[in-house]
């Protein structure tokens, strides 16, 4: 190999503007500087080895050779009387033996590249590896005279067989144009997918949080707001909007962060940031109810038709604790702020009852229920029931559109079939 011929004098990365660069670089993008560094050491070590791979084959390829020339002389010295079948099968099982154990060697034996950059140190070194043995017979090895002839001035070290001997590379030989071009689209690629990890661990950190986020952009055509959630632009589509919202760059929003994990690799997220979404108006009222925050007023369900209607039912933990007045606040100061955010969507706030009929009919509010009859299915599963109204409560209890219905159905988990207590209207069914 070239690299035996002579000692090598390394020639340094002019490593103060290396590692002002890397610094830099880090600071720019809010990645730790460890990562870049990883990067370049393995953009090194790829150029490094691009380079060793044709010193290798040239080595395998002359291994070859020679296996070739003993087998072929130990033919004619078969021929010649000079050795005996016997001899020249050993011999040559002995070569063949010596392929099949290079073949089965650890892939990490025959790793001869190595790179350390450190920091501190300001230091970047690329390097061979080499094996001292007795006999070369790879080509990671070198022998103890070899080791003699290439060792540096100034190593003083004791080696023997067995032990590691390293060659440094000069750069040149590595730090060429093409490598310029990899190492720029390694560490390129790997910001990329740092700043992506980085950027789903922050936002993974707001899942079913309310955030306010500064509206950077707003496209005249789909309406979509480009938004900064701390230092990371998410996309607000239209349709996760309210109909009250009027987007401007510069304001600033409130909006509902839930993160997914895409088909369930870790590190891989989706977030979806909304306006619409249910866990918006929960949020709102644990950030404006102290009894929500501090555990003595419970949410237990929210049904909601965004920008319309919304239905919560909470519950006390404590006795003697009104969790409606809780959530209502004096003079309605507490639900008016939540109100307030979301363009004035109605809120209906509903007490929890562990019994089903009462739960059902205070869910129907703002209607009045005179009786909810429970209603068996085949198979004996209480799934349904039917809501009698007073006549003149039957459009209130249906709502616009079945809404009130559909959201109370919602929010209980019952099927509900409403009809008039007069019920010369016939049976009506809503669900």
């Amino acid at each position: 190999m070239a690299s035996r011929k002579k000692k090598v004098e390394s020639k340094k990365i002019n490593t103060d503007e290396f590692f002002a660069a890397i610094e830099q670089i880090a600071a720019e993008k809010m990645i730790d500087p460890s990562f870049l560094y990883e990067q370049f050491r393995e953009a090194l070590i790829k150029a490094a080895k691009r380079n060793d791979a044709e010193e290798r084959k040239k080595y395998e390829a002359k291994k070859r050779r020679e296996f070739k020339e003993r087998k072929a002389k130990r033919l004619q010295r078969y021929l010649a009387g000079e050795i005996t079948e016997e001899e020249a099968y050993a011999e040559e099982d002995a070569d063949q033996a010596l392929i099949d154990a290079e073949a089965e060697k650890d892939p990490s034996e025959n790793e001869t590249i190595g790179c350390v950059i450190d920091p501190e140190k300001k230091i970047v070194r690329i390097f061979r590896r080499f094996k001292i043995v007795e006999t070369v017979e790879a080509y990671n090895e070198m022998t103890l005279e070899q080791v003699e002839e290439l060792r540096k001035d100034g190593d003083e070290r004791e080696y023997g067989v067995g032990d590691i001997f390293e060659i440094e590379i000069e750069e040149p030989e590595v730090l060429g144009r093409l490598f310029a071009m990899n190492v720029k689209g390694i560490i390129h690629q790997g910001i990329s997918e740092e700043e992506r990890a980085r950027k789903a661990r922050s936002i993974s950190e707001k899942d079913k949080e309310v955030v306010t986020a500064k509206i950077h952009y707003v496209d005249s055509e789909t309406g979509d707001a480009r938004i900064l959630i701390g230092p990371d632009y998410f996309t607000l589509r239209r349709a996760d909007m309210l109909p009250g919202d009027k987007p401007e760059p510069g304001d600033d929003i409130k909006v509902y962060v839930s993160v997914e994990n895409v088909n369930g690799e870790e590190g891989k997220t989706y977030a979806n940031i909304s306006r619409r979404d249910p866990g918006m108006v929960k949020r709102l009222f644990e950030m404006e109810v102290p009894e929500i925050s501090d555990g003595t007023v419970e949410i237990i369900a929210v049904s909601r038709e965004a920008g319309s209607r919304t239905k919560i039912a909470v519950s006390a933990v404590k006795p003697n604790v009104d969790p409606l007045g809780a959530c209502i606040g004096p003079r309605g100061q507490r639900i008016n702020t939540v109100i307030k955010e979301l363009h004035g969507e109605k809120i209906d706030v509903i007490p929890f009852n562990t019994d089903p009929t009462k739960y059902i009919a205070a869910a129907l509010s703002p209607a009045k229920v005179v009786e909810v009859t429970i209603e068996k299915s085949e198979d004996g599963a209480k799934n349904a029931c039917s809501v009698t109204v007073p006549n003149d409560q039957l459009s209130l209890a249906i709502g616009n559109k079945g809404q009130n219905v559909r959201l109370a159905a919602k929010l209980t988990g019952w099927k509900i079939d409403i009809k008039p207590e007069d019920d010369r209207f016939g049976l009506l069914s809503r669900n």
